[in-house]
């Protein structure tokens, strides 16, 4: 739970890698009733209301719970902020307050629900894309509906250009990264390339200097050539965002707009297909299917040949056989003697 700060109650999440201590939610975002300079306190009523009260006693904010049964109030390790009864029911909840400002495992996005990236409460600064400059809303439709801030500049909006888009934040003109071409209000790989062994034959990793804001859940990497290597090594992904300050690598499947700056040190890194390479690909596979069609055809002829000698080889064999059968035959009746003489 975090501390009353300009009469803010928030609340922020310990175990999100590599943000610190982000806001998650704020019991009172809008309005400040309690004037600066004056105490406040937080605490639990006997009736089972969460009470927000000045330095005069005066109700700044409540949970509107009293009388409901609440016998406990607990602050869960996901840091989802409960009021519970004797029997365990959750009467109220941190996690179903609006407006949010991240969203954690364990926490539901309803209709009516909005999550914002906050920048107007002092040390709560959100990590959500952007500080100050994005809300998502649900309607009671279950429709998302996206609002960005004009102040953050068309470069900065990520649905400014179509996908794999860069934009050029001085005359916020969309163009399209090399290795792409235009297709329509997006660009595509001009050069396709296919997932697998000869992958890396196919396509090369591109470097753009872009600017960016800090990305949800990133993946704590030690240099650009590691951030390089976790894209290559999962076929779903087409691109990664680098920020060396952070040394954190977000890898996504498909991407917005993104802001060109040549002095940035943060990285787009792109999958862009190599021209040549699919046809290398194909020469090689040709060549060894014409070596192996070679080499199965002289084993044929090989066992061709030998079948064929064998075969003449024991045809004169019997040859042989046979002719000795004759000649024996016809000197055995040569030498019998005549009966007919004999008697004479």
């Amino acid at each position: 739970m975090g501390r009353p700060f300009r009469s803010v109650l928030y609340g922020w999440c310990r175990q999100l890698k590599g943000h610190g201590h982000p806001m998650m939610w704020a019991a009172n975002y809008v309005a400040f009733p309690v004037s600066p300079g004056q105490s406040c306190r937080l605490y639990l009523s006997p009736t089972g209301d969460l009470l927000l009260q000045d330095d005069a006693n005066r109700l700044a904010w409540s949970t509107n719970t009293a009388g409901m049964g609440v016998s406990s109030l607990t602050l869960l390790d996901t840091g989802n902020l409960i009021l519970q009864t004797g029997g365990g029911s959750v009467v109220w909840q941190s996690f179903d307050q609006t407006p949010i400002f991240h969203l954690v495992t364990g926490m539901n996005f309803r209709p009516s629900m909005t999550m914002i990236s906050a920048a107007d409460v002092p040390g709560a600064t959100s990590l959500v894309n952007a500080p100050g400059y994005y809300a998502m809303h649900m309607d009671n439709l279950e429709y998302w509906q996206i609002f960005f801030s004009s102040s953050i500049g068309l470069c900065g909006n990520p649905t400014n250009c179509a996908g794999f888009s860069l934009c050029n934040d001085t005359n916020n003109q969309c163009m399209c990264p090399e290795g792409f071409v235009q297709n329509g209000a997006g660009c595509e790989l001009q050069t396709g390339f296919k997932c697998g062994k000869a992958r890396a034959e196919s396509y090369k990793i591109l470097a753009v200097n872009v600017s960016f804001y800090p990305q949800l859940s990133p993946v704590i990497v030690g240099s650009v050539r590691e951030c390089s290597l976790l894209c290559a090594r999962s076929c779903s992904c087409k691109a990664a965002l680098f920020d060396p300050d952070t040394s954190s690598c977000s890898t996504f499947t498909s991407l917005g707009t993104l802001k060109v700056k040549k002095d940035s040190d943060q990285l787009l890194l792109l999958k862009v297909g190599i021209e040549g390479g699919s046809s290398h690909n194909r020469a090689m596979i040709i060549g060894v299917s014409c070596s192996v069609a070679v080499f199965l055809l002289c084993a044929c002829c090989c066992i061709v040949l030998a079948v064929l000698r064998k075969r003449r080889k024991e045809k004169f064999k019997k040859f042989v056989e046979n002719t000795k059968t004759v000649i024996v035959k016809n000197i055995t009746k040569m030498r019998k003697p005549k009966t007919s003489e004999s008697k004479t």
